[in-house]
């Protein structure tokens, strides 16, 4: 499993991985595109409703976003 040195970079990788783009995940979220976009910058943090949400879209395990 590769390590990740923020949370940015690891939500960047798993969208990519499922072929999303940062519209695809805001709309499956019900956020703003630049809301995403902050989130993959590390500029802002990720609500704890929407890291739930994060977990079953992205299939992301809850630890590995905690760490």
């Amino acid at each position: 499993m590769k390590k990740y040195a923020d949370l940015g970079s690891m939500l960047t990788d798993y969208r990519q991985f499922f072929g999303l783009t940062q519209l695809d995940l805001a709309s499956k979220l019900e956020v703003d595109t630049r809301t995403v976009a902050r989130w993959e910058r590390n500029v802002t943090l990720i609500q704890p409703d929407k890291e739930k949400q994060i977990v079953e879209v992205l299939s992301i395990p809850h630890q590995v976003i905690h760490n």
